[in-house]
């Protein structure tokens, strides 16, 4: 066994979701030397399977606001890595939201393991300062790092969904940030009625991680790449919604740079 590739959910998200993370874990081809494995969400119907029926809505919804299954949950994970024989030589992992948390605290666990992380917006939870401290450095041993953030969340939801961003805005070799268009859950699934605006946003977001996996050896079956053209098309409307006013505006609080927002057909330094 050679490559091992982890795909951790978001709150409330499993394997069944209707994210990019399902269709993903759905879609990633499983031979003998790489070995495919999904970690269900906090609070989604797969991490609280085995509760008690009568208290499980209550651990459900504690687990949804707080995340406090993600550290074991990591550490559950990291263990297992750390188990197989043979050893991998290499780990992708790829999460969203507090998957993407669950997923630094797995790499930061299984060091020396040589390890590359994707993450869409990676968002603690606004109550849990704890999770935001376990997770807020990444170990040496994550040679590369994609890490795609929201521009558009505002109001309180702005704080609740306040995301991870020192360890990923430092210049460190091999680690790239994507400020993109839209909400929290923009660039992983599909939405109807008002957020639809956003649906270029969820193309970007199933390219960046195709590629990234892809070329980090894992084998992404229907990757849902997009041609050059089709990449600076999606952009390109985003951009017009934005310059128009048609989007909520800058996420308070981000410092990620993006001094071109407004210029049509830039995509974060492409």
């Amino acid at each position: 066994m050679s490559l091992v590739t982890l795909y951790c959910a978001g709150t409330a998200f499993d394997a069944n979701s209707d994210d990019i993370i399902a269709w993903m874990i759905a879609n990633t081809a499983n031979p003998s030397n790489r070995e495919v494995y999904y970690v269900p969400g906090p609070g989604s119907d797969q991490r609280v399977a085995h509760v008690p029926a009568a208290v499980r809505w209550l651990s459900k919804g504690l687990d949804q606001a707080f995340g406090m299954s993600a550290e074991g949950v990591a550490e559950a994970a990291a263990a297992f890595v750390k188990s197989l024989t043979p050893r991998p030589t290499m780990v992708n992992i790829a999460g969203w939201s507090r998957g993407s948390v669950t997923a630094v605290l797995i790499a930061n666990q299984i060091a020396p393991l040589t390890t590359n992380l994707f993450l869409f917006d990676p968002v603690p939870g606004g109550p849990n300062q704890w999770l935001r401290h376990k997770s807020s450095t990444i170990n040496s041993n994550v040679a590369r790092c994609d890490t795609v953030l929201m521009n558009d969340e505002v109001g309180l939801v702005s704080y609740l969904f306040q995301p991870l961003e020192k360890p990923f805005t430092k210049g460190r070799p091999g680690f790239r940030v994507f400020l993109l268009p839209g909400t929290h859950g923009s660039a992983v699934r599909y939405q109807d009625g008002a957020e639809t605006m956003f649906n270029d946003t969820t193309h970007i977001g199933g390219h960046l991680v195709s590629e990234f996996l892809q070329e980090c050896g894992t084998p992404v079956s229907g990757a849902r790449m997009l041609s050059p053209i089709d990449l600076i098309s999606c952009y390109g409307r985003l951009m017009h919604r934005s310059v128009y006013g048609q989007m909520p505006g800058g996420r308070p609080g981000l410092s990620v740079p993006n001094d071109r927002r407004n210029a049509l057909f830039y995509v974060n330094g492409h």
